[in-house]
């Protein structure tokens, strides 16, 4: 029985590079005061294996964070996503019937605006603009808290030709 989760040691790795950089801490520098190489911190970040319990513990320690930092990384962490990154807020409105507080930041050549319902504290909607032109929408119709959280959901698909997007 194959137990191996491609999605989870991605978002994994993924939370990883994204602390690293947070730190300014180069590869090389991470896998010295982890103990192990620069390689190894690669080859977790891009999803090509997954670090055991001590390796996780190690490299908590370098980055200088509590090890379940490297596990924050799943749906229903948008909010704490939002406040590591450098982040505006654009004030309340009504989305429906939910109170909604409106936030943007910026993600590579976008400025996205993600709406979360101040109530039940989970995102209603997020917009995504360039050139102040909205390239993409996106409308939550539901919301689940137990799958892979990934900051590069914010990127929008290879295969979606922002042009088509926007009709």
């Amino acid at each position: 029985m194959n137990i191996r989760n491609e999605e989870y040691i991605k978002a994994f790795g993924n939370n990883l590079k994204e602390l690293r950089t947070a730190k300014k801490i180069s590869r090389e520098t991470l896998g010295a005061q982890a103990g192990i190489e620069a390689k190894q911190v690669y080859r977790i970040e891009v999803g090509e294996t997954s670090p055991t319990i001590s390796t996780v513990a190690a490299i908590a320690n370098a980055l200088g964070i509590h090890p379940k930092k490297l596990f924050d990384f799943e749906f229903g962490h948008e909010v704490e996503f939002l406040k590591r990154a450098e982040v505006k807020s654009l004030g309340s409105k009504r989305i429906g019937e939910r109170e909604c507080e409106t936030k943007q930041f910026a993600a590579k050549d976008y400025l996205v605006n993600i709406s979360v319902d101040t109530k039940r504290n989970v995102p209603i909607e997020l917009k995504a603009f360039k050139d102040g032109k909205m390239q993409f929408a996106v409308e939550y119709l539901s919301y689940e808290t137990e799958l892979p959280f990934d900051s590069s959901l914010f990127d929008p698909p290879k295969d979606v030709h922002l042009s088509e997007a926007n009709r």
